[in-house]
């Protein structure tokens, strides 16, 4: 359909996923303002941030640069136990994919190939206010999985959100 592939981050490639992360807390900024308000000195939004998922071990989390046509279209960052819900093998902690490869499928088909690496029953959360992330969630899951769960959050000090927990067509074995 795409031609779609995750390229696991790594000293090469380093760079450019913090350069789309920092986009990404520019996006994610709309939905969190008070997170986020600012850059820093150098340009950054929340450069610690980065730098704890680039410091996740092999058996904590992977990172994934999101290439499409071989161009950087995003990233995927996913979390293993003992980082996820109770239930879950696998946490996607963010997802981002440009603004120029947004409606285009590029987003569904790299959660396709993740989904083919690594099955099994996944849990995410979204802000509320993040509708846009809602419609294509949804719509993934309903093509590509079962839904387990949806369930709205509210904690102190914090933006609501909700909690997805599904499990992909083929499941772990």
């Amino acid at each position: 359909m795409y031609n779609v592939h995750l390229e696991k981050v790594n000293d090469i490639n380093r760079t450019a996923f913090i350069n789309l992360y920092n986009l990404y807390l520019h996006d994610f900024a709309d939905f969190a303002t008070e997170s986020f308000p600012n850059v820093d000195e150098d340009g950054y939004y929340d450069k610690e941030e980065v730098m704890d998922i680039l410091d996740f071990s092999p058996e904590e989390g992977q990172s994934y640069i999101i290439r499409y046509a071989d161009k950087i279209a995003g990233f995927v960052v996913l979390t293993f136990p003992p980082h996820v819900e109770e239930d879950c093998d696998y946490h996607i902690l963010e997802m981002f994919v440009l603004n120029s490869h947004r409606g285009k499928g590029i987003g569904k088909a790299a959660c396709k190939v993740l989904f083919d690496q690594a099955p099994g029953r996944y849990c995410l959360d979204i802000l509320s206010s993040n509708a846009n992330a809602f419609g294509f969630w949804d719509n993934l899951i309903a093509t590509e999985g079962r839904l387990i769960s949806r369930q709205e959050h509210h904690e102190e000090d914090e933006p609501p959100f909700v909690v997805y927990e599904f499990e992909t067509r083929r499941m772990k074995s």
